[in-house]
C-alpha cells in the first residue's frame, strides 16, 4: 500500500530548504556581533566559514548543517562576505568528520538548542495534533510543528520525521473530532447510524448505499429523490448545531472531505439543516 504524504514536493521545498531570495538571506543569515565573536575563535578561514554555516542553518530552516549536506551558494557567499573570506575555502571544510560534529555541537550550545531524539517523537505528534485541530492543511500542520519545536529549542529532526509526525498528528486530530461528535449523540441515534450499514430489502441495498446513489441530472423526479434522502437524514435526529458545539467548524469541513474521498456522492453534512 502506497504511503500517504502530508506535503507536496513544492510544500517540502518551501518548508525544508533554505530560502535564497535576497530579502530572506539578509533576514535569516545576517551574523550578529556575538556570532562573529564565537566564529572568530575558530582557527583558519575554513573553520570560521564552516561554523558560520552551522549557525546559519540551525537558525533557518532549523536542521543545521548535516553530514553529507551542503549550503546554497547564495547563502555561502553572504556569509563569506561578512567574514571577509573567499567562498571557495568552504570546499575544504569538514575533511575530518569530527570537525563538523564538534562545530555542530558548539553552534547548538551557543544557540541554546538541544537535539531531537526518539523519545521526543510522541511530543511532536501531539504538537501536530493540536495544529491539526485548527487546520487540516499539511503545510500548515508541518509549519506549526516546526515553529513549536524551534520555540522549545529543539534542533529540527529530519524532514521525513516531521512529515510522519504530522501525518500521525492529523490522524489523531481526526479521531478526536469524530469522538467528540459521537459523544454528543444519543444511543438511539447511534443505533440508527449503525443501521445505515444493514441491507434494507425495501431499498435493495443498504441505506448508506442508497444515500450515495443520488441522481445528478436536474429534473423534478431527481429533485424529489434528493428531498427524500434529505428527509431520511433529518429523521436520524442529529442536531445540526452539533458541529459548532463540539468541535470547530473546520474539523467538520475535513470530515466532509474525508467522507467525499470514500463516499463521493454522499449528502453534504451542511445540507442537513
Amino acid at each position: 500500500m502506497a504511503r500517504r504524504n502530508l506535503l507536496t514536493r513544492e510544500e517540502r521545498e518551501r518548508l525544508f530548504l533554505p530560502r535564497t531570495d535576497h530579502f530572506s538571506i539578509i533576514r535569516n543569515y545576517t551574523l550578529t556581533v556575538e556570532d562573529l565573536d564565537i566564529i572568530g575563535k575558530r582557527r583558519g578561514p575554513v573553520n570560521r566559514l564552516g561554523i558560520a554555516a552551522h549557525l546559519a542553518l540551525l537558525r533557518h530552516p532549523g536542521f543545521g548543517l548535516r553530514t553529507n549536506s551542503d549550503i546554497p551558494d547564495a547563502i555561502l557567499n553572504y556569509l563569506s562576505a561578512q567574514l571577509g573570506v573567499a567562498p571557495g575555502t568552504y570546499g575544504a571544510y569538514g575533511q575530518r568528520p569530527q570537525t563538523r560534529t564538534d562545530h555542530s555541537s558548539i553552534a547548538a550550545d551557543y544557540l541554546g538548542l538541544r537535539p531531537f531524539t526518539r523519545a521526543d517523537v510522541a511530543h511532536a505528534i501531539e504538537l501536530a495534533a493540536r495544529a491539526a485541530m485548527r487546520s487540516d492543511r499539511g503545510e500548515t500542520i508541518a509549519r506549526s510543528l516546526m515553529d513549536n519545536l524551534k520555540a522549545e529549542r529543539f534542533i529540527l529532526p529530519l524532514p521525513d520525521t516531521l512529515e510522519r509526525a504530522g501525518l500521525a498528528g492529523r490522524a489523531r486530530a481526526r479521531k478526536r473530532a469524530a469522538s467528540e461528535i459521537v459523544a454528543e449523540l444519543g444511543g438511539s441515534t447511534l443505533e440508527l447510524l449503525d443501521a445505515l450499514l444493514i441491507n434494507d430489502p425495501a431499498l435493495g441495498m443498504t441505506p448508506l448505499a442508497w444515500l450515495r446513489d443520488m441522481p445528478g441530472s436536474p429534473s423534478t423526479k431527481n429533485m424529489n429523490a434528493l428531498l427524500k434522502r434529505l428527509r431520511f437524514i433529518r429523521d436520524l435526529g442529529i442536531e445540526p448545531a452539533i458541529s459548532l458545539e463540539t468541535v470547530m467548524d473546520l474539523r467538520i469541513d475535513k470530515i466532509e472531505t474525508v467522507r467525499h474521498e470514500h463516499l463521493p456522492q454522499a449528502v453534504p453534512v451542511r445540507c442537513v439543516r
